[in-house]
């Protein structure tokens, strides 16, 4: 089932938004439910972004406006996909902040067709997720999980610490083995990339990155802070424009 919610409080528009969603997943044959919210403060106090794949939201919406919605939407969880839909250019690059996967423009002709791929990219990604789920064998527990739920992993004497999301929280778990096979073992992933020596990060959850080689992930009160070292610099940077250039 593919959940989807729809969020502008432009009320015309939001009607024409789930005809167009409703026909196009109805035409590829997908099990899908619409949920649709005229402000970004009745999506969030729902109380369900976890169960949604993809969240469609306006940018300029009275009281939280689109940035602000996604913002605390990413507070909650990193699982749904997020895509902008607004009749403003300027803010496109900005969108990214919040690993959006599309920006739309309501006013361009192709509107439709590029809601369409829209649609088919949060699907795919979703369909992988569920693919790419793997065990890991920590000392209290073993988890399945899909790898982008790990934010950073370093090592601590002859351990390993995998910093995870779960739910709105980041716990820690800890498992006996070397970086270099946990490293091989995520390397499909490409998500992932060294810092220095014993610090592997999650490239998804990258908010900052300065001239210096600071790099901060995530946004919120869990915000991490680690320095980029001259040697892994090269290889870093490599990985890091590969991954946003796949996003």
């Amino acid at each position: 089932m593919f959940r989807i919610a729809l969020c502008d409080d432009k009320i015309d528009f939001l009607k024409q938004e789930y005809e167009m969603t409703k026909n196009y997943l109805t035409s590829i044959g997908e099990l899908f439910e619409i949920s649709k919210f005229t402000s970004g403060r009745m999506l969030i106090n729902e109380g369900k972004i976890e169960s949604y794949d993809l969240i469609l939201l306006d940018y300029d919406m009275v009281g939280m406006n689109g940035f602000e919605t996604a913002k605390r939407i990413r507070e909650i969880s990193e699982t749904p996909c997020i895509a902008f839909v607004t009749v403003f250019y300027e803010f496109s690059r900005a969108a990214y902040r919040f690993d959006a996967i599309r920006y739309l423009v309501k006013n361009e002709p192709t509107f439709e067709e590029e809601l369409q791929d829209c649609i088919n990219r949060a699907i795919q990604i979703m369909k992988s997720r569920k693919d790419n789920r793997r065990q890991f064998n920590f000392l209290d527990r073993s988890l399945v999980i899909n790898p982008e739920k790990i934010v950073y992993i370093q090592v601590r004497n002859h351990y390993l610490d995998f910093f995870i999301i779960e739910g709105t929280s980041i716990k820690k778990f800890s498992m006996r083995e070397t970086m270099g096979s946990i490293q091989e073992q995520l390397s499909d992933t490409q998500m992932f990339s060294l810092v220095r020596a014993g610090q592997l990060i999650n490239l998804k959850y990258i908010t900052n990155l300065n001239q210096r080689g600071f790099i901060s992930l995530l946004e919120n009160e869990d915000q991490k802070k680690f320095r980029l070292s001259d040697s892994k610099k090269k290889q870093f940077m490599s990985d890091y424009m590969r991954y946003r250039g796949g996003v």
